[in-house]
């Protein structure tokens, strides 16, 4: 009888001992390997389904196709089209980019299109009277008309197109961008997008800045000049916005001049927003005084 005891202690205690046996083994190395096999499935899973696939990819291979065909009107519609029915496509940049060189060539050329009008001198009228009339600037109209000088005779046939845009400067992204006003309760369309390459601005400088054009100072030297001045075309150009009580105005000045100059013996940082010298330039041409312009730092 004692043993059978024995035995049947033993058996127990074997059976006890392989079972703890059996689950340390299951704990510590079987069931970790059996989560790190899940873990690699699934990644080898999302990898063998690859990115999710693009719904603007054949609109933009579409307005390639437009392109390479010479039809220039059709590429202009469908990157409007892309840019509205897919806002966070992969394209959008350079679609922007492609749209706002066309809308500038479309600007500053002389045919027949939406937008465009016609204006016959009459005895009396100068550059200055019809920039005031048409809603339009002097460096545009001699631009687009190809005139190298203010003279003008009765009977001339002017092209001009009102300018009315609003800016948008987006400190934190470094960019500019250019709408044009549409009709009353629509969206205003986008024009153009600048790029920034450089923001000087005051620590105090407010999130939400609005504001306007009040003046497009244009420098021969020290010497400030104006656009009809025959100079002008040789100037630098500046973009500068109505300031405020103990606050001015915000400068857009020419990358040429972002350098540091002596003041007072101190080397000082010169402030402003800076661009491309060609794109200030074309700023200028296009943009009149009093033009709408929000500043967002953030």
């Amino acid at each position: 009888m004692r043993f059978k005891i024995l035995v049947f202690v033993l058996t127990l205690a074997l059976l006890g001992g392989t079972f703890l046996a059996a689950y340390w083994f299951y704990d510590t190395i079987d069931q970790p390997e059996r989560l790190a096999e899940q873990q690699l499935l699934r990644r080898q899973q999302q990898t063998n389904k690859g990115p999710a696939p693009d719904p603007s990819a054949p609109s933009f291979q579409k307005i390639n196709d437009a392109l390479a065909a010479g039809q220039l009107e059709d590429v202009h519609e469908q990157l409007n089209r892309l840019l509205k029915v897919y806002p966070n496509s992969p394209w959008e940049s350079e679609a922007r980019r492609m749209l706002g060189e066309m809308n500038v060539d479309r600007l500053f050329s002389r045919a027949p299109m939406p937008g465009k009008r016609d204006y016959i001198v009459k005895s009396g009228d100068s550059l200055a009277k019809i920039e005031k009339g048409s809603l339009t600037t002097i460096p545009f109209l001699k631009r687009l008309n190809n005139l190298t000088s203010l003279n003008l005779q009765p009977g001339d046939r002017l092209v001009y197109q009102p300018l009315e845009f609003e800016l948008e400067v987006r400190l934190a992204d470094e960019v500019l961008t250019v709408r044009q006003k549409a009709a009353a309760g629509l969206d205003p369309i986008f024009f153009k997008n600048y790029r920034l390459t450089a923001v000087v601005v005051p620590p105090t400088f407010p999130k939400v800045l609005k504001t306007q054009i009040q003046e497009k100072p244009a420098w021969v030297g020290d010497r400030k000049v104006l656009a009809t001045d025959p100079k002008y075309a040789f100037a630098r150009k500046q973009l500068l916005t109505t300031g405020r009580p103990g606050r001015p105005g915000v400068l857009f000045r020419p990358d040429s001049e972002r350098v540091s100059v002596p003041a007072g013996g101190v080397t000082a940082v010169v402030q402003g927003i800076f661009l491309d010298d060609g794109d200030l330039e074309e700023l200028s041409t296009i943009l009149r005084t009093g033009t709408p312009v929000v500043v967002l730092r953030q």
